[in-house]
């Protein structure tokens, strides 16, 4: 009883958030794309706030009933989740700096073994428990990778973390058919081999905040590889057809060649930030993505995208962009953008028109330039829109006239990366008030420009006065 309350608190106060959400494409390249977004496997943490809220966000419900509907369904299956992983689990841990050695008085009926933050150095042996599903080892001292034979037949989730492990021995290593999800993050590894044979069932890797040269084939569909030394995308050609995630942020590619990319028609995620790229990868195989970061590279331009009729979340910033990409092909779904820390300085008048379900946009000029903020001339802008202006003073023009006009009638939220109001360079009688301070009537004074006589009416209706 107590979860279906919490549910329906959640979806009431959420009701409003997504008015302007659009119905799922029905042409989606996979037609069990929805349904496979549903399983209650994947409901647990981060997985659920970003899985399911895509799939909310995208589902086909054409109301906004149907939308809350979803969402009650969506947060019922995640608490039931939770609720079956906290309960009725014989779960063992051990913490502490004083344990100095590996215990053995864990119970033969343990379910999940959890040891963390111990000052053991050495896995001598690990028992047989039959019923052991879950397995931690995380920040310690070991520096060889513990012998799991007795537990390989039940393990499904494998946790070895934090530790100064440097190789995977898959030489010795038991096949562990029921294995889906390994982390192997912060460790000293160099490089992950060959996996399929070893973990034939494996769905999930996570090895970020190694010094990882290379990825050799492995099964998993998701892929977390940040914060390594990798140079090129790992070969994904024996899961493309169901791969969906792939995290390479903070690493050393130079460039993504097409064929890195092999078509991956349900893949939904992919991060390429921090890797000093310089030319724009090609995305005609990943089409399906709700979900892309570039940012913090060299890219000097964005060539036309391919059609997307998902991409909900693209960032772009932290590079050398001098003007503002074509997005024509992805303005039916994009509702976040991150463009700031580059040299853009105009955007395109009909912006906010193209992109209409636009509800975050992040600007600023690296060099703390002043900027124009886009045109707000339609009168005909869903939804409300967030603009956060980054290190950069605005051009307080005819643009930011209309930015004062939408913000009294609550179609913009306006502020700067300190969530404060970002203040004016110009004009000369502006300079170094804050937006907020500044009323329309002093914008007025300016010399009108292009879609000035259209707000004109609107202030002789009284409408803005």
């Amino acid at each position: 009883m107590n979860v279906i309350v919490i549910a329906i608190v959640i979806v009431v106060f959420s009701s409003n958030r997504n008015r302007n959400r659009l119905p799922w494409p029905r042409n989606h390249p996979n037609p069990n794309y929805s349904r496979r977004r549903f399983s209650s496997t994947q409901a647990t943490g981060k997985v659920f706030s970003a899985e399911y809220a895509i799939y909310c966000k995208f589902a086909d419900t054409k109301t906004r009933m149907a939308t809350s509907m979803c969402r009650l369904v969506v947060v019922a299956v995640w608490f039931a989740d939770s609720l079956t992983r906290s309960t009725g689990k014989n779960t063992y841990t051990r913490e502490g700096w004083d344990v100095q050695s590996y215990p053995h008085d864990i119970p033969s009926d343990a379910e999940e073994i959890r040891i963390i933050k111990t000052s053991i150095s050495v896995v001598d042996y690990v028992e047989e428990f039959p019923q052991l599903a879950r397995y931690q080892l995380s920040i310690n001292k070991v520096s060889e990778f513990p012998n799991l034979d007795n537990v390989s037949s039940t393990i499904t989730d494998l946790m070895v973390t934090s530790t100064w492990i440097s190789a995977l021995p898959v030489d010795w290593m038991t096949t562990m058919t029921k294995l889906r999800h390994i982390d192997i993050s912060h460790n000293r590894l160099t490089s992950i081999p060959d996996l399929t044979v070893v973990f034939p069932a494996l769905s999930s890797l996570s090895a970020y905040a190694n010094a990882i040269t290379r990825v050799d084939r492995t099964t998993a569909v998701k892929m977390y590889l940040k914060e390594n030394q990798l140079t090129e995308v790992p070969d994904l050609s024996n899961v493309k057809d169901g791969f969906l995630k792939l995290d390479m942020k903070n690493n050393k590619m130079a460039a993504i060649p097409d064929r890195a990319l092999p078509p991956m028609p349900e893949c939904y995620y992919l991060d390429f930030g921090q890797n000093g790229l310089t030319a724009f990868p090609n995305l005609d195989n990943v089409t399906g993505l709700t979900y892309l970061s570039l940012s913090s590279n060299q890219l000097v331009s964005v060539p036309n995208l391919p059609r997307m009729l998902h991409l909900a979340d693209f960032s772009l910033s932290d590079n050398n962009l001098d003007q503002f990409p074509n997005l024509s092909n992805v303005s039916r779904s994009l509702t976040h953008l991150e463009i700031h820390d580059n040299d853009i300085s105009t955007f395109p008048d009909r912006l906010v028109v193209v992109l209409a379900n636009l509800e975050s946009l992040t600007i600023g000029r690296r060099s703390g330039d002043p900027i124009h903020l886009p045109g707000f001339c339609s009168m005909d802008i869903p939804g409300t829109l967030t603009v956060t202006v980054h290190k950069s003073d605005l051009v307080c023009d005819r643009n930011a006239l209309f930015a004062k006009w939408r913000q009294r009638t609550g179609k913009l939220v306006l502020k700067s990366s300190d969530n404060a109001s970002p203040p004016c360079h110009s004009p000369p009688h502006l300079s170094g008030r804050r937006f907020e301070e500044i009323t329309i009537e002093d914008m007025l004074l300016q010399e009108p420009g292009r879609c000035l006589d259209r707000m004109s009416v609107y202030v002789q209706n009284r409408l803005l006065v």
